[in-house]
């Protein structure tokens, strides 16, 4: 159990690994792979619903996944770039983007490409790995002057 002091409450990990903050860092990276799983089954691409049981047929599907991921995180890429540069509102409240994984505003942008017959090339660019997570972002980037992502007076 990890209890750091600006948080509420303490944080409970199970591991066979020692206790310690660096812990902590490695179930973050955790909640990543949780997300991928989460857009690749019933929040984004649905891969159950494929009943796909042969393996060489899953691999490909695997590799299709994969592409089809990285188009739609490099389109979400896009769609927040282009949120930053949106001027401030200088509220506490989320934007409907903050709101949205990187994922789910590719996966979005996409389709509006398609309906509006968007032939512009894709910029291929994936960037920000060291940022803090879109949503933290995108809420500190829209609230109000002297607030910081974690929402305490900095």
């Amino acid at each position: 159990m990890l209890w750091g002091q600006r948080h509420r409450d303490p944080l409970l990990l199970a591991s066979s690994l020692p206790l310690g903050w660096d812990l902590v860092a490695l179930y973050k990276q955790r909640a990543a792979i949780e997300a991928l799983f989460r857009d690749w089954k019933t929040a984004g691409w649905d891969w159950e619903a494929s009943q796909v049981r042969d393996l060489a047929h899953q691999e490909r599907l695997l590799l299709g996944l994969a592409f089809a991921t990285l188009i739609t995180l490099v389109l979400g890429t896009e769609a927040a770039a282009a949120e930053r540069q949106t001027p401030p509102r200088g509220s506490q409240r989320r934007t409907w983007a903050g709101g949205h994984s990187l994922f789910r505003q590719g996966r979005d942008r996409f389709w509006q490409r398609i309906w509006q017959g968007d032939r512009t090339p894709i910029t291929w660019t994936l960037e920000g790995f060291d940022r803090p997570t879109w949503s933290a972002e995108s809420r500190a980037h829209h609230a109000p002057q002297g607030t910081g992502i974690d929402r305490t007076a900095a």
